[in-house]
């Protein structure tokens, strides 16, 4: 079937299909966003799984330039996917993540030395690295997950901690998946009848 397009004809022709072209690429990239959350999940350590649930694919509507986008809102998200330099962390969470780890119960009542060693953020009066119960016996328990804890805190405090690049690792793999997206997009688009 022939069509007779005038020189008039042909200006809006190509604006049409332009902007059919963008949707369907503003259409890949966001399902791309939504496929790519599902990578960032599976390449997140997880502990007890804040990180891993903080992940939001986001689609932007009425911006001329970003469509989508991935972010994590998580305390740590920064963290895990750069690293840190040295510093003294706190000692509480840490001592709390090992005893996790190991699969040691921590009682109630259990105080936990938590600030940095000047003492500038003193969760109580018991000194950094150290840890106080009015059980001795539950004290005695509790000395090797905290000496294990300060061990690991005076690690981070001479060579930090290393990233673990949940983004970084994946940006071939999240292209990959662009890519792919996009293209289905405008394969759909060039099979519709004009």
């Amino acid at each position: 079937m022939r069509r007779r397009i005038g020189p008039g004809d042909l200006g809006r022709m190509f604006r049409r299909e332009l902007a059919e072209q963008k949707g369907a690429v503003r259409r890949g990239i966001v399902s791309a966003a939504y496929a790519a959350e599902g990578v960032l999940v599976a390449a997140t350590p997880a502990d007890t799984g804040l990180t891993r649930a903080g992940w939001r694919s986001t689609r932007w509507t009425g911006s001329q330039h970003v469509v989508a986008e991935n972010r994590n809102d998580a305390p740590l998200a920064n963290i895990l996917e750069l690293g840190s330099r040295p510093h003294w962390p706190p000692f509480g969470p840490i001592f709390r993540w090992l005893a996790r780890v190991e699969k040691v119960a921590v009682p109630s009542g259990l105080l936990v030395g938590g600030g940095d060693p000047e003492g500038a953020y003193p969760d109580n009066d018991v000194p950094y690295g150290r840890i106080s119960h009015e059980d001795p016996a539950t004290e005695l328990k509790m000395d090797d997950v905290a000496a294990a804890a300060l061990g690991v805190a005076r690690r981070i405090s001479r060579v930090g901690t290393a990233p673990h690049f949940m983004v970084r690792g994946n940006l071939r793999k999240l292209r990959r998946l662009l890519h792919r997206e996009v293209l289905a997009e405008l394969e759909e688009l060039a099979r519709r009848p004009a």
